[in-house]
Order: C-alpha cells, then structure tokens, then sequence
C-alpha cells in the first residue's frame, strides 16, 4: 500500500542527505535502516 505524506522542502532535503548517507537505494530501505537503528536497543532489553 502506498502512502503520500506532506513535509516541506527543508525537511525532505535531509531526509535525503541521511538516505544517501546511510547509502539506502529506496525509501523502504531506508525506513528499514532507520527503524532498526532506533528500536534495536529495545529489542535487547
């Protein structure tokens, strides 16, 4: 399912500079990378 969201300019911008930082091809790949950098810590707990 595909999802639209609204953000501006400034925010899609780095948005980009941390998926391409992160080297990610799409954005699924990077909402995976992001996702477990994130939660990982709570998964150990």
């Amino acid at each position: 399912m595909v999802k639209k969201l609204t953000i501006s300019d400034e925010a899609y911008w780095k948005l980009m500079e941390v998926k391409v930082k992160l080297r990610c091809e799409t954005w699924e790949e990077f909402a995976n990378k992001i996702h477990k950098m994130v939660f990982k810590d709570e998964k150990s707990e």
